[in-house]
């Protein structure tokens, strides 16, 4: 009986006592490495994901705030050159992530009309992401990358890549605006005659096709308005690589005698076919 009484007390005693290294009213403090692993971890679920790069920057060394904003300025590229394919997370002193990988070049298949992903072997990559317990890595991450060509990345390209992807998406006040516009399958009426290209100004291939021996054509539509100058630049059918940037640059610097519609200048809308070989 003495045994029992012991025991049942041992028991009352353990249950009613609190352990000592648990204080009553305070929650255990995670250790800060745990934390950070909570980042690493959450990163490293982005490796193999199709990552663009917003805001388009050039470098190959970039750092962002906690909230996933540049902090090095720089010069920017062509949508078309920032993708990045994330291949390996490691930490970088107190509260900073270093992901590696490499930048990757877009490039447009006519055939099944889809956008490819080639990755610049010569092009490889650091970013470095500070983290902060107050601030998801998760929200960093999506303001640093999106994962494909999203609406918001499409908003953010110049105007020429923009209406390619919203060819809905309204146009701001230029020379045209509230004009007629002869369109392209306008041509065969009478009374009309067509702008003829008086200056024309060859684009230069980027190093990354060069390398890569890029090959074909980018179409570029735009209107050609009463004074010869060329308006409303929309890509039509895009190569990538950064060739469609530099088609754009070149047409923009193009001059032609404008056209006319039963004896009045006219505005016209003209396609160009730029070949890279």
């Amino acid at each position: 009986m003495v045994y029992k009484r012991s025991m049942a007390w041992l028991i009352l005693r353990a249950v009613l006592v609190p352990c000592a290294c648990l204080p009553t009213g305070h929650a255990q403090a995670a250790p800060a490495d745990q934390v950070q692993d909570v980042a690493l971890t959450t990163t490293e679920g982005w490796i193999g994901r199709a990552l663009m790069l917003r805001g388009f920057p050039a470098g190959d060394d970039l750092k962002y705030d906690a909230a996933g904003s540049l902090q090095s300025a720089g010069k920017t590229t062509d949508g078309t050159l920032a993708g990045f394919d994330l291949q390996k997370v490691s930490r970088r002193g107190d509260g900073e992530l270093q992901l590696e990988g490499v930048r990757v070049a877009i490039r447009y298949n006519p055939e099944q009309h889809i956008f490819e992903r080639h990755l610049l072997k010569l092009e490889t990559m650091k970013l470095r992401l500070a983290t902060a317990a107050a601030q998801p890595v998760q929200q960093s991450l999506a303001a640093i990358f999106s994962v494909g060509i999203d609406p918001a990345l499409q908003r953010s390209m110049p105007l020429y890549w923009s209406h390619y992807f919203i060819p809905s998406l309204a146009w701001q006040a230029d020379n045209v605006t509230g004009q007629p516009i002869v369109g392209l399958d306008t041509r065969t009426a009478v009374g009309l005659v067509y702008p003829v290209a008086a200056r024309k100004v060859e684009p230069q291939a980027t190093v990354e096709a060069t390398q890569d021996h890029v090959r074909g054509t980018v179409q570029v539509r735009l209107d050609v308005d009463a004074q010869g100058l060329p308006q409303r630049i929309v890509v039509r059918q895009p190569l990538g690589y950064g060739l469609d940037a530099k088609t754009v640059d070149a047409v923009e610097r193009y001059r032609f005698q404008p056209g006319s519609k039963d004896g009045a200048p006219a505005v016209f809308e003209f396609l160009v076919n730029q070949s890279f070989q």
